[in-house]
């Protein structure tokens, strides 16, 4: 699957190993013109057809569990895209699996603007033992650029996610993990 790609997901930042756990859990990518296209869907919850517009947007694919049951929020927080308007986002929600070819088979919820100025931002109750996948996309063709987002869980202060953290993030956490043995040892000793 060509579309699937380990350790940078499509542009997004994540590394390859470990856990993010937070109520709050940040993504960051860049749609370029290396990343593959797809017939974008409307939005919807669930959507039930494919925009006229979005026809060919590049996106990232930003895979996830959780391990709470609740709502989620996933929404995109800034973005500077080009052409067009800078922060037109969009992003769609697939549980199990995501097929570029088949853009409304497996889609759970698809959002374009009811974030701030035309950010994306949708909430859906989630499970755990589910694999869920994020679209990060743009509102029509040719859009490039970077963007921020998160996925939050506003009831539970601890939820953890299967998205993982940035390369440097996953190493300071394993160094803090570092210091925080050696001094559970010092103490045994």
């Amino acid at each position: 699957m060509g579309w699937l790609r380990s350790g940078s997901v499509g542009g997004a930042l994540f590394a390859a190993v470990g856990l993010a756990s937070a109520a709050v859990v940040p993504f960051s990518g860049a749609l370029t013109a290396g990343d593959p296209t797809y017939n974008r869907t409307l939005s919807g919850n669930p959507p039930t057809s494919l925009s006229g517009v979005g026809t060919a947007v590049h996106f990232d694919l930003l895979p996830f569990h959780v391990t709470a049951a609740d709502t989620y929020t996933m929404a995109t927080l800034s973005a500077s895209l080009s052409p067009g308007t800078p922060d037109d986002t969009f992003i769609a929600l697939y549980q199990n699996a995501f097929n570029p070819l088949a853009p409304l088979s497996n889609v759970l919820r698809a959002d374009d603007d009811s974030g701030p100025g035309s950010l994306s931002l949708m909430s859906r109750a989630l499970v755990p033992g589910t694999q869920y996948y994020l679209v990060v996309t743009s509102f029509s063709n040719g859009a490039l650029g970077a963007y921020t987002g998160a996925i939050r869980n506003p009831g539970a202060g601890t939820a953890v996610f299967g998205l993982v953290p940035e390369p440097g993030t996953a190493l300071m956490m394993l160094a803090a993990l570092g210091v925080v043995g050696a001094v559970v040892s010092r103490r045994r000793g």
